[in-house]
């Protein structure tokens, strides 16, 4: 049986249970690896094991120097034990990816950075800070800043500029968008005959909210305003209401914001050049749902819902996707 890991550089990363909280890049690609029957691994890297016992890694891509990079050591042994056999693909799971290539180059040009004091929460770090792990550690550094990376994956709409995604990262020549939507979590919710009229918002770009004309009530999760739920729970709060305001991604890189508020049956409002493929359906406005009845609201989220049904990938697509990462 084909034996796959799933790791990283962070906790979110290496850690399933994570996935409570928001959806991560790497629980999907271990759920994708499964539903292909490959027994998966979705844990830690270390720094003394071999990696010979997989056929492929999935490893996922953080700043080096990043506070919550506390796999680094491990992370780099892994890359360069598996890189010379060409088993490893990268993933992304954080848009602002110009961090990763800044962070390769100033470790590149400043090794003692690497195993500094201040690091020293990060685990194995007395056992990565001898001189023979130090000098094998930074020639993964130097591979990473002076050749071209593994096929990436880039966690992206199909409509997605993967151009634009990824020109912070020269070093990024092999980019594989996905669409990871048909793998999101189903949560069992129950969704009224009447919805309460209310939106709901995650603020992290207050400007944007701000030009919403929005006359209800806004239920808003962030800092200032109450703790977003975990998955389970912002769903259910979906289920509930009459629409989501969210501001997305630009450039295409997929959120599972828009796909949850087409399940469950709300309203999505974003901005528009981040759903403009979608067509008239997603062209929607906050003043304008407001206006509209239970059955026209309810009109509305169907044909918002079919048109993403149209346009993301099926899970046969992405299945195929990592199938041949895995097989290359």
């Amino acid at each position: 049986m084909t034996k796959v890991l799933v790791t990283g550089f962070t906790s979110r990363q290496c850690n399933p249970a994570k996935n409570k909280r928001d959806v991560m890049v790497s629980w999907l690609i271990a759920e994708v690896c499964r539903d292909l029957g490959y027994e998966v691994e979705h844990r830690n890297p270390t720094l003394e094991e071999s990696y010979d016992d997989f056929d492929h890694v999935f490893w996922g891509m953080a700043p080096v120097h990043g506070l919550g990079s506390n796999r680094t050591y491990g992370a780099l042994s892994c890359f360069l034990k598996t890189y010379p056999q060409g088993k490893i693909s990268f993933y992304q799971d954080d848009h602002d990816n110009a961090k990763v290539a800044n962070g390769i180059r100033t470790q590149r040009t400043e090794p003692a950075r690497l195993t500094k004091r201040f690091f020293d929460y990060k685990l194995e770090y007395d056992l990565a800070n001898t001189p023979e792990w130090k000098a094998f550690l930074q020639q993964g550094i130097e591979i990473l800043d002076e050749y071209a990376w593994p096929t990436t994956i880039i966690p992206a709409f199909e409509w997605a500029d993967l151009s634009r995604l990824t020109v912070k990262c020269p070093n990024l020549t092999d980019p594989v968008g996905v669409d990871f939507t048909a793998y999101l979590p189903e949560f069992e919710v129950e969704t009224p005959e009447e919805r309460e009229r209310q939106w709901v918002v995650e603020l992290t770009d207050n400007r944007w909210f701000t030009q919403q004309r929005i006359g209800w009530f806004a239920h808003a999760y962030g800092k200032g305003y109450d703790k977003r739920p975990e998955d389970e729970g912002l769903v259910r709060e979906y289920a509930r209401s009459w629409g989501v305001l969210n501001r997305g991604q630009d450039f295409g890189w997929w959120n599972s914001r828009i796909g949850y508020a087409a399940r469950t049956g709300a309203l999505y409002v974003t901005r528009w050049q981040n759903v403009e493929t979608l067509g008239d359906a997603y062209a929607l406005l906050p003043d304008v749902a407001e206006t509209l009845t239970t059955d026209e609201r309810n009109d509305w989220a169907q044909a918002q819902a079919d048109a993403l049904s149209k346009a993301t990938s099926s899970r046969e697509t992405v299945r195929e996707q990592i199938r041949k990462l895995v097989e290359k």
